[in-house]
């Protein structure tokens, strides 16, 4: 007798190693598109961060050398907490 997913019953659909290949296979194609909405989210949120320093010391911070390391620490920043976010399982 077979399961609606096409198994035979008390068997499941795995592979040798005993992974779920189906549930790993949704895992792997979701990672994407949430990469996709999260990188936008926490790249804006640490510009909104690196704006707001700027505003309340600008003869520190508001010089081309430390905005251009500053740009590079919220690009790298958001790239690292958005991947994070995404591989995250809710």
């Amino acid at each position: 007798m077979l399961n609606p997913d096409g198994v035979v019953c008390g068997n499941y659909r795995c592979s040798l190693a005993g992974v779920d290949m189906a549930a790993l296979a949704t895992a792997v194609s979701c990672y994407p598109v949430k990469f996709i909405v999260a990188f936008p989210l926490t790249y804006h949120y640490a510009g909104a961060l690196r704006h707001t320093l700027w505003d309340r010391k600008p003869e520190t911070m508001l010089n081309n050398k430390d905005a251009e390391k500053s740009s590079y620490l919220v690009m790298g920043g958001s790239t690292i907490v958005a991947a994070g976010l995404a591989a995250m399982s809710w």
